[in-house]
């Protein structure tokens, strides 16, 4: 299993660095047109336009990228088209999706207009250009300079941007090829989510939902933390992106995974300390998400904008319980003797390493001109695929795993079964043959002696019928130890064995039964033919003691789908519901059990007009 793991794992790094090398190469012709920016902050975050354009506290900005940090100000950016580029269609990158407003102004010839404004405070219909991040077309004339000012507003936030012009051809064809990628990993996903549903449902063990519950909420991270959830799932709510969409979906996949945790591991039986820990912060997780969600849905933090405060410091305590928890996880997992526990192990501690060396970059980024080496995101994905890969290998082993187990104690309860009955015939036939042995030895003797002394008794009317009597009792207890197997049985095969029987009950009996035989002869073994003469006399002793009928048909059949055993008469019937094989009498023990033994389905119709009872065998099971 770890060879096939470290393969897998192999497998997906080339496949993640496969689709790296084909965007990046893909990507390359496509050259970001030079821009100069200049930056001023507005602490008063009250300054109008026309302030602005006088304000001299405008600064150039050294990097593309630009941090500055947690503001509680009004950023604004100036810059002009290239000249190179003023008869070309441009659009204007924004890559930060969580921005709360941004608003494009433009200046041409002394008049000031406004292009649009956005943000993810506004519905996502509002965006000039529907993308996951912002993106602005610009359109400009050599005879008509004209200079640009955004407006920035992500106050008690941090702000962390990156502003590129692109030709808009080059910027639609980049567009397309991130989406085909991100095409691709909502496919993954997907699938992963669908299996892991039908584990479920197949097993019934919860651990398998769960885990789907977690790789959706998963999902849902990196939905918001792309854009996509906005200007996918959540366009018209545009209140669920304050605070920063991120945190809540954190709080929502967090307690789906510990609750996987808690069944993968069997947290509560083995480690109840560490049980509890988890139940607790899943609960928090719970509450904070619920009154989170109903905080935004009542639009609190716009009107109380220190409530994101608020909700980022409880983030960032919850943030460092759940890693202290994880870690907790980590170290329980590797001290397994489970094998499938160490590796998942093994597993959340990579995911571990990921997410720390991502609070690290987020830590240098919230500074001021702090720098990252790659999308928060991003990297989330990569540590997601591989995970993903992880997991749910170990998941679908541990699948196969109970799988096997299910046969084997499926196995091992039908050969317990077939025992059970097999002595229940065994002390049914002993039964038989002791009442059998009693009545010849007895009982019969009694008779002849009784029949021998009225020999001597002066003849009467009486005498002889008393007489023929006694005869007659004699004969049926012949009759009845007699039946213990006929020799038909052994030598002829059942249906010869069931054809006799049936002319000696009708020489006897008020009931007149009928035998038929359709097909070749059933090419049984001795025991299934034993078996299935017995439960034919049960079925025919039931008719003549219980069903008040004058008709009763044996039907014998042989077909490609295996034999079959019909007994049917015209007498009052029973409550077949109630006397089915969950509660049945005597008589109908004795039949289930024997058709257990030869592992023959029993079907049972009763009502006014009769009985009809079936007996069913594979074709599987017949031997020459």
């Amino acid at each position: 299993m770890v060879r096939n793991l470290i393969g897998l794992f192999g497998i997906v790094i080339l496949a993640i660095w496969g689709f790296s090398w084909y965007h990046a190469r893909s990507t390359a012709p496509m050259k970001a047109f030079p821009i100069t920016l200049f930056h001023w902050e507005d602490t008063t975050a009250r300054a109008t336009i026309q302030s602005v354009l006088q304000s001299a506290g405008f600064a150039p900005i050294r990097h593309r990228r630009q941090n500055v940090g947690y503001t509680e100000s009004i950023h604004w950016y100036r810059f002009r088209l290239p000249p190179d580029s003023l008869e070309t269609d441009l659009t204007l990158d924004v890559r930060n999706h969580a921005i709360n407003a941004l608003q494009l102004i433009t200046v041409r010839n002394g008049l000031v207009m406004s292009v649009t404004k956005t943000g993810d405070r506004f519905m996502f219909s509002q965006r000039p250009i529907p993308t996951k991040t912002f993106a602005f077309p610009l359109h400009s004339s050599p005879r008509q300079p004209t200079e640009y000012y955004l407006r920035l507003d992500k106050r008690y936030e941090n702000l962390a941007t990156e502003m590129t012009l692109w030709r808009t051809s080059d910027f639609e064809d980049k567009e397309q090829r991130e989406y085909f990628l991100w095409g691709i990993f909502v496919g993954i996903v997907a699938l992963v989510v669908l299996l892991n549903v039908l584990f479920w449902r197949t097993s019934n063990d919860p651990v398998y939902l769960w885990y789907a519950i977690y790789v959706t909420g998963l999902f849902l991270r990196q939905a918001a933390d792309s854009g996509l959830g906005f200007q996918y799932l959540w366009p018209g709510l545009p209140a669920l992106n304050a605070p920063d969409p991120l945190i809540q979906a954190l709080w929502l996949y967090v307690p789906a995974m510990l609750q996987f945790q808690q069944y993968f591991l069997n947290l509560k039986q083995e480690h109840k300390r560490l049980f509890w820990a988890t139940q607790v912060l899943k609960c928090t997780f719970w509450a904070g998400f619920t009154g989170l969600l109903a905080a935004q849905l009542l639009h609190l933090p716009q009107h109380y904008p220190e409530l994101i405060q608020v909700v980022t410091r409880i983030h960032t305590l919850l943030a460092n319980a759940t890693v202290l928890a994880f870690l907790w996880i980590i170290v329980v997992s590797l001290q397994s003797d489970n094998a499938l526990r160490q590796l998942y192990g093994a597993g959340l501690a990579l995911q571990m390493t990921g997410q720390f060396v991502n609070i690290i970059q987020n830590m240098s980024r919230n500074q001021a001109d702090g720098v990252y080496l790659i999308e928060p995101y991003l990297l989330i994905v990569v540590i997601f695929f591989i995970d993903l890969v992880v997991f749910a290998y170990l998941l679908a082993y541990r699948y196969r795993q109970s799988v096997r187990e299910h046969q084997t104690l499926t196995l091992n309860l039908t050969r317990t079964q077939q025992q059970t009955n097999q002595k229940i015939i065994q002390m049914l036939d002993a039964e038989r043959e002791q009442v059998q042995h009693l009545l010849r030895a007895d009982v019969s003797q009694r008779l002849g002696q009784v029949q021998h002394l009225l020999t001597g008794v002066v003849s009467s009317a009486q005498l002889t019928d008393s007489v023929r009597l006694i005869q007659k009792a004699d004969a049926d207890l012949d009759g009845i130890a007699r039946n213990r197997l006929p020799v038909a049985v052994a030598q002829k095969g059942v249906a010869a064995a069931l054809a006799e029987l049936t002319e000696q009950l009708n020489q006897t009996q008020l009931v007149q039964f009928t035998f038929v035989q359709t097909g070749e002869k059933p090419a049984l073994s001795v025991s299934q033919d034993v078996q299935l003469y017995r439960i034919a006399t049960e079925l025919m002793n039931n008719v003549r003691k219980h069903a008040q009928a004058t008709q009763a048909h044996v039907v014998l059949t042989n077909e490609a789908g295996g034999v079959s055993l019909t007994v049917s008469d015209n007498g009052r019937g029973f409550d077949a519901r109630s006397a089915g094989e969950s509660q049945p009498g005597i008589g109908l023990k004795n039949l289930y059990a024997r058709a257990h033994e030869l592992q023959a389905d029993v079907t049972l119709d009763s009502g006014g007009d009769g009985t009809t009872i079936a007996v069913r065998l594979s074709q599987k099971i017949q031997t020459s």
